[in-house]
């Protein structure tokens, strides 16, 4: 048993790298794996040779108790933790001796040496990266204080790293959020409510020169050695606000005229419609058509009708001098103009004034039944919106009023008496 025992450690030992070998409870060498003629060559272990003297009470102290025995020893100047594995009672009784070398001082430090080589190269690669990214990046402490604006922050604020450096992020800021910033940092500390941590959010920006301007946030919180670090990366979007801006305008402006489309007269109805329903205001509209479009059009084509519409809608907006105003193209050959906080009376003036402008311009329509010249009809309607009422019916009153106009025989203004 014993034999077939050793055997079946031979084999498992020579596919182990660390020195490992058997003795007898005499102090003879069994049998030895290879590493230990490399590794522990000093002691030139061979089957039937004595164990070193430095391993015999290591060994005896094993057989004595029957338990494993540990012990640091040197050999070839290296320093092994040996383990001695008693096999007793089995007729013949044997131990089993493992030496592992733990990492020596050299090794520990060399490995130490590595590991901050590694650390560096990652702090110089995060450094490269940040120098060299294109967003702003810009770090402040638990007070708004700066301690770190890359090149892409000098370029987008106008500063250099030097002069913001040590003062507070709300230098780059324009009131109202100036004054509340470092309000904001003592909330957070104090609830652990996070408003802008985490989340892109679109800001304005304060840049050295005094001039504002569009940029998108996100910041998040870095905690080293217990305290709070705060990481913004800035983009300045100015360009691409402007292209929304000129996106959203080609979406409400009506191609032909250069004036409103019928998406912005709804829009504009609509939100002005609830705020004189909020605030108990007179809303008008003046609803206005070409008279006889449709022979002209027959008579003088679609260029020239192209061209008379757009002579009629820039009459029609210098007419309109508050900015609150809206001229629009509602459809075909017929415009409308939203009058925010207007009277019926004032709205009746400015319908008589635009009308008058228009058949002023003098463009020849030979098909108009009332004059040599282009003109319109005009209906206007003014109302004090009640709560739950719809804006439609600003609309049918003034369509009813335009439509009286073209039955007295158009080229005149008509109007819906105001109701409440």
């Amino acid at each position: 048993m014993t034999s077939e025992l050793l055997h079946s450690l031979e084999k498992l030992s020579e596919q182990n790298p660390n020195p490992i070998f058997s003795v007898s409870k005499e102090r003879f060498v069994l049998q030895a794996n290879r590493a230990c003629a490399k590794a522990l060559e000093d002691w030139k272990l061979e089957k039937g040779d004595p164990v070193p003297e430095e391993l015999t009470s290591l060994i005896d102290s094993a057989f004595e108790s029957a338990c494993p025995q540990k012990k640091s020893l040197s050999c070839t100047d290296v320093l092994y933790d040996f383990e001695v594995i008693p096999f007793v009672g089995s007729g013949s009784d044997f131990a089993l001796v493992h030496a592992h070398a733990p990492e020596n001082s050299t090794e520990k430090r060399l490995k130490a040496i590595k590991r901050l080589d590694a650390f560096l190269f990652s702090e110089k690669k995060n450094k490269l990266l940040v120098q060299n990214a294109l967003d702003g990046i810009i770090t402040i402490d638990d007070k708004g204080v700066m301690q770190s604006f890359n090149p892409a922050a000098e370029k987008i604020f106008g500063y250099s790293a030097r002069e913001v450096v040590g003062k507070n992020v709300s230098q780059l800021m324009p009131e109202p959020d100036k004054g509340q910033h470092d309000g904001y940092l003592e909330k957070y500390f104090k609830t652990g409510k996070a408003t802008i941590i985490g989340a892109a959010r679109e800001v304005m920006g304060l840049k050295k020169d005094g001039s504002s301007f569009s940029l998108e946030l996100n910041v998040n919180e870095m905690v080293w050695d217990g305290k709070s670090e705060f990481v913004g990366i800035v983009r300045d979007i100015t360009q691409r606000k402007q292209l929304e801006e000129k996106l959203r305008r080609l979406s409400v402006i009506d191609g032909l005229t250069g004036i409103g489309n019928r998406r912005l007269f709804d829009e504009t109805l609509n939100s002005e419609w609830k705020r004189a329903m909020r605030d108990q205001h007179s809303l008008s509209l003046i609803m206005l058509d070409i008279d006889f479009f449709k022979l002209y059009n027959d008579s003088y084509g679609h260029q020239g009708g192209d061209t008379c519409l757009t002579q009629v809608a820039t009459a029609l907006d210098q007419c309109v001098q508050r900015p609150a105003d809206l001229v629009a193209r509602y459809g075909g050959e017929e415009f409308a103009v939203v009058l925010p906080e207007t009277t019926l009376e004032g709205a009746s003036n400015l319908a008589e004034a635009i009308r008058s402008s228009i058949e002023g311009l003098k463009i020849e329509h030979n098909e108009n039944k009332v004059s040599s010249y282009v003109t319109v009809s005009a209906g206007i309607s003014a109302l004090i919106p009640k709560r739950g009422a719809l804006c439609e019916q600003l609309i049918s009153n003034a369509d009813k009023a335009l439509y009286q106009a073209k039955e007295n025989g158009r080229n005149q203004v008509c109007a819906e008496k105001e109701t409440v």
